[in-house]
């Protein structure tokens, strides 16, 4: 995984779950905290699919899809809390 995919969001949520794994090892291993920063689905930029508006390089970082569901594989972020 490149360095500069690490704090970035996917649309594909298996690839999302790689970053956010290996991210959240890396700050566990530094002893450095975090907080998820896009929990909810949201109009605004990047929290959303490409079927609601465009979407810039980070693609879309939201955990919690429009009906309420966790994105498949997001419960990982558990494992670190």
């Amino acid at each position: 995984m490149l360095a500069s995919e690490t704090v970035w969001g996917a649309i594909d949520d298996a690839k999302h779950v790689e970053i956010m794994r290996y991210t959240l090892v890396d700050l566990k291993r530094r002893g450095i905290g975090f907080v998820v920063h896009a929990l909810q689905h949201s109009l605004v930029a990047d929290l959303h699919y490409p079927v609601y508006g465009r979407l810039s390089r980070p693609e879309t970082l939201h955990f919690v899809n429009p009906d309420g569901s966790l994105r498949p594989g997001h419960e990982a972020c558990n494992e670190f809390c």
